[in-house]
């Protein structure tokens, strides 16, 4: 060393290092190719792509498969609790059949029901009192009395109530007139006629005259949705085709529903 001179630096290894580079491998794994799937198998969308087109398919055959399946209407007479009143009723209008509700007693109770589910109301004692006992109304002033009450009903879709009670009030032979209340009423499916046919041709128009149309919602002369017909009765089974078979037109083919007065207790 040179006099004054400090230590001298380290010299620096020119050996190159064998070791590799971690930065370097650690590229190439991500760099790194990924084996190929083999060309026959299918992505998860192409797989989707092409199934859900037999799953609507499929969907679309059971809906229509549903579609016409034939419905088999109930079979009448009926014994229900009266709690299923309603659905009942329902039940036989959806078939365009009228309602026979047998009370066996219970008719204060259904008729109460009837008045506040909005029914016209139709109550055959006091057709009969104001005809027969009273005498303020002529049958024919009843009758027409009777063909605007339905007439309305027909105009606003409403359902009408019969209240028989514990009468047996001769619709059939006194108070059904071509002019007034058809005896076609208490077959509701006769009465409203196929629809295949024109409006002016079905029954019930008969009954219409002109000046109903003037004010007459929607279409004129159209039964809007909602009108069916209901009749109640507090006699029994046994009793109600005893004194209702010459009282009420087309008995035979109304959907009969016996109320159980077990449901009563």
């Amino acid at each position: 060393l040179a006099p004054g001179a400090g230590p001298m630096a380290p010299k620096k290894s020119t050996a190159k290092s064998t070791a590799p580079s971690p930065l370097k491998s650690a590229a190439k794994a991500v760099v790194a190719p990924k084996d190929p799937k083999p060309a026959t198998e299918k992505s998860a969308t192409e797989k989707s792509a092409t199934e859900e087109p037999k799953a609507e398919k499929t969907a679309v055959t059971a809906v229509v498969e549903k579609v016409e399946e034939p419905k088999v209407p109930p079979v009448w007479p009926r014994k229900i609790d009266f709690k299923a009143l309603a659905d009942e009723v329902k039940l036989a209008a959806s078939w365009d059949r009228t309602a026979l509700v047998v009370c066996n007693g219970k008719a204060k109770e259904a008729d109460t029901f009837f008045t506040y589910s909005g029914h016209a109301q139709i109550d055959a004692k006091w057709v009969l009192a104001e005809t027969a006992i009273k005498k303020t109304m002529s049958v024919e002033e009843m009758q027409e009395d009777l063909r605007r009450r339905v007439v309305g009903a027909m105009k606003h879709g409403l359902p009408v109530h019969v209240a028989m009670a514990n009468s047996a009030v001769s619709f059939k032979e006194k108070f059904c007139s071509e002019k007034g209340l058809p005896a076609c009423f208490f077959k509701v499916k006769e009465f409203k006629g196929e629809t295949e046919k024109d409006v002016k041709d079905r029954p019930y128009r008969k009954m219409v005259k002109d000046e109903d149309l003037k004010d007459w919602p929607g279409m004129p002369g159209y039964i809007k949705e909602g009108f069916h017909v209901v009749v109640t009765t507090d006699f029994s089974m046994e009793n109600c085709k005893e004194f209702l078979t010459d009282a009420l037109p087309f008995l035979e083919d109304m959907a009969i529903i016996e109320i159980d007065l077990a449901s009563f207790t």
